[in-house]
């Protein structure tokens, strides 16, 4: 089965039951909410009930993610193969380099309020108990210093190509 936690007490990840647990994670300490999935293994990655959703995102990419899409597309970056607009579970990630098991999100202004940064470091806790790397980036930081984002994507790079 496979195992989740937050630090975040309260949040649930559908469709993952919830239970309170008294034992110590290294990473997350005591009385952490705990989600579990015991059953058999379902399809993660782009689920056919999210297809038209993520064509549409593709045809409508926001100008930040289409000026990095140029810089990540076609193996540019250390061959890498990236996908955008690629669902994993119930989510719809920007970015997202199998190989790697890395995942890159683009923040524009509707990002920088409090209930959605919430939202996105639940969703990034989520994509990560599941073994995945996730990396944001605002927007501006895209344009003016494209060179540093990509520094930071290519040092999360784990394996050769």
């Amino acid at each position: 089965g496979l195992l989740l936690c937050s630090k975040t007490e309260g949040i649930v990840f559908p469709p993952f039951p919830a239970f309170r647990c008294n034992a110590t994670f290294p990473c997350l300490g005591k009385g952490v909410f705990v989600f579990a999935s015991f059953g058999p293994t379902i399809k993660k990655h782009n689920k056919p009930e999210l297809r038209q959703h993520r064509k549409d995102l593709r045809q409508n990419l926001t100008t930040a993610e289409a000026f990095l899409w140029k810089q990540l597309q076609h193996k540019k970056l250390d061959g890498r193969k990236f996908r955008r607009q690629h669902s994993i579970d119930h989510f719809i990630v920007d970015f997202y380099c199998a190989s790697e098991k890395l995942i890159i999100e683009l923040d524009g202004q509707v990002h920088q309020n409090p209930i959605a940064e919430e939202k996105d470091a639940n969703r990034d806790a989520y994509l990560e108990a599941l073994g995945y790397t996730v990396l944001r980036f605002e927007n501006k930081m895209v344009f003016e210093h494209l060179s540093s984002v990509l520094r930071e994507i290519k040092d999360n790079f784990k394996f050769a190509p």
